[in-house]
């Protein structure tokens, strides 16, 4: 075998071998074309749906801030209410001592003009019964000794 045919053999190994590595290097480059198409394709739906989550989000959030705005309002009329029933009810209890407060003192000075008199009779009451009482044993005793 001359060089020339060895020469030639070579360069057809090589050929050989540079299109099994072209076609080696196209299924690779198909896959990852197929690989990065699918990653691309996920990619997108995920920002999709993280774009319907966030708008969903600001309804919902705008839906929230709505009514904790109505119930703000809500509270803030409620606060009132109760401050005006508040001053209604000091205002009446007001006048209700206002009302009563000539009777308890009337009735203070009453008890005060009438106590001790009262206590003072009731002593001599108590005093008279016992003088009575004994009296009456002592005219009793005699009445049995007599018998």
């Amino acid at each position: 075998m001359d060089l020339s045919a060895i020469f030639e053999i070579l360069t057809i190994i090589a050929i050989v071998t540079f299109i099994v590595l072209a076609i080696y290097v196209m299924v690779t480059l198909n896959s990852a074309t197929k690989l990065i198409d699918e990653a691309s394709k996920s990619l997108e739906r995920l920002s999709s749906n993280l774009t319907e989550s966030i708008k969903q989000i600001q309804i919902d959030t705008t839906e929230l801030k709505e009514r904790l705005c109505s119930s703000l309002e809500s509270v803030d009329k409620l606060a009132v209410n109760l401050n005006t029933s508040t001053e209604k009810i000091g205002n009446e209890i007001d006048r209700y001592i206002e009302a009563v407060s000539p009777f308890n003192n009337l009735i203070k000075n009453s008890y005060n003009k009438v106590a001790a008199p009262l206590s003072t009779a009731a002593v001599t009451i108590s005093a008279v019964s016992k003088a009575i009482n004994t009296f009456y044993q002592h005219i009793s005793k005699k009445k049995l000794n007599k018998s």
